[in-house]
């Protein structure tokens, strides 16, 4: 999908789309996790602080 706009995109397209780009990265880059299991978000909002995280990225939609 190189030199096309993928912002009108679905997230989940998106994110696949970004997955697939990931697969050559060597650290320090790599993808920030994803989930929908509520429970393991609000684990993260609790634990993720102490390790440098300073956010979530919260998405509700469809």
């Amino acid at each position: 999908m190189a030199g096309h706009d993928a912002r009108d995109l679905p997230l989940h397209q998106r994110r696949a789309l970004l997955e697939e780009l990931a697969k050559e990265w060597q650290p320090p880059l790599s993808l920030s996790p994803t989930t929908t299991d509520p429970d393991e978000v609000a684990r993260w909002f609790d634990e993720l602080p102490d390790t440098g995280v300073e956010g979530l990225v919260i998405n509700v939609g469809p």
